[in-house]
Order: C-alpha cells, then sequence, then structure tokens
C-alpha cells in the first residue's frame, strides 16, 4: 500500500488524499495515534476528497453524515479496491450511520 502512495504521490503530488491514506494507514496498521486535527486541515485543502470524511465520523462526529452519504452513493456506483474497502467500513454494524 505504501508502495502505490508513493507512486501516486510521484505522480499528482501531494493531494490531500494520499496524504490521508498514508496517515490512516500508519494508524491502522503501525498503531499510530488518531490524526482527526490533521484530517480537519486536509479536507479544508483545494482538491481535497470526501474519502477523508468517513474517517471524520468514525472518530465520532455525526455532523459528517451528509459528507458520508454522498462518498457512500459514489463508491457504490464505481467498484474499484479503494471504494470496495470504504462500502465494507462503513457497511460494518459497528457504524449507524444510514439511520441517522
Amino acid at each position: 500500500m505504501y508502495e502505490v502512495l508513493d507512486e501516486a504521490q510521484e505522480r499528482f503530488g501531494k493531494q490531500p488524499e494520499i496524504v490521508f491514506w498514508r496517515l490512516y494507514f500508519n494508524q491502522i496498521t503501525l498503531g499510530e495515534p488518531t490524526f482527526l486535527d490533521q484530517a480537519l486541515d486536509l479536507v479544508g485543502q483545494h482538491n481535497s476528497s470526501s474519502v477523508i470524511y468517513f474517517y471524520l465520523y468514525a472518530e465520532g462526529n455525526d455532523d459528517y453524515i451528509p459528507f458520508v452519504r454522498r462518498l457512500y452513493e459514489d463508491a457504490q456506483n464505481l467498484k474499484t479496491t479503494k471504494n470496495r474497502y470504504i462500502l465494507s467500513f462503513l457497511d460494518s454494524p459497528s457504524f449507524d450511520w444510514k439511520e441517522k
């Protein structure tokens, strides 16, 4: 996954989504601390990605549910590996965002 991120960064520069995935993978695979402040900074940047919202919602902020709904719809329309991961995350029983 890091090789893919390195290649993406080489091709597209330091885009917010690439930075997000690197931070996210560091947290879930290496046990690094949450990065809520950095994620908030990333969504405020030009060319930010809606992908970041699933993390912000998962960190306990229901204000992002409208963004999560849109992300979910977008992910259903294009079944890439990334989108399948997002869908599996959002469809997990631990999240009840669809009911809100």
